[in-house]
């Protein structure tokens, strides 16, 4: 892993862009939501020449405890 992190939020069609991330490697790819545990996408490889699509989804998930 590179120790890098990078945030973002969705557009209104619920896409997300990071540039500028490094191609070498594998990345971890989390996505949050309110209410909802983290969601983690392991090991993606991104393309130094295109893009990547990661999807997450919340449907029938739980929403976690707020104990």
């Amino acid at each position: 892993m590179t120790g890098i992190e990078r945030a973002t939020a969705t557009n209104a069609d619920g896409e997300y862009v990071l540039s500028a991330l490094p191609a070498t490697g594998a990345h971890d790819v989390t996505a949050e939501l309110a209410g909802f545990a983290p969601l983690v996408r392991r090991d993606v490889r991104f393309d130094p020449d295109g893009t990547v699509k990661v999807q997450f989804s919340c449907a029938g998930r739980s929403p976690k405890s707020s104990r």
